[in-house]
């Protein structure tokens, strides 16, 4: 066993150093802690925005439904029927192209894109082309 003694003198300066040294230490283990806590609570509302978005598109889509009943119509002399994979030309020069949702009574189309759901009234549409059958 060690029996024998220390005596370091230590001075005021010295006790005040490693007090500071010691509360720079505790603050930078107290910021590391917080920074993996918010990582981990911004993963996990992430993965829950992943999952919830799912559902929202789905509740999107059935109200799109709602508003545009109609699952056929005519342009053109060309039957069109929801679930078509359709490219729309207004004329404007706008071209969207998407999957049709539906239309409406108030002669208005709903197609679903990639990354938007559109709706156009006909009397603004130049051109609708079915890109393959549903």
């Amino acid at each position: 066993m060690f029996q024998g003694s220390l005596n370091v003198p230590l001075s005021t300066s010295d006790v005040i150093y490693a007090a500071i040294a010691a509360f720079c230490l505790t603050m930078i283990i107290r910021s590391f802690v917080r920074v993996h806590r918010i990582v981990k609570q911004t993963m996990q509302n992430a993965e829950s925005e992943l999952l919830t978005g799912k559902n929202d598109i789905k509740a999107v889509l059935e109200r799109c439904y709602k508003i545009f009943p109609v699952e056929r119509f005519s342009f053109h002399g060309q039957i069109f029927t929801r679930g078509m994979k359709i490219k729309i030309t207004t004329l404007q020069d706008k071209i969207f192209e998407g999957e049709l949702v539906g239309f409406n009574s108030k002669n208005m189309i709903c197609i679903m894109t990639s990354k938007l759901i559109v709706a156009h009234e006909l009397c603004n549409i130049r051109e609708i082309v079915m890109l393959e059958e549903a």
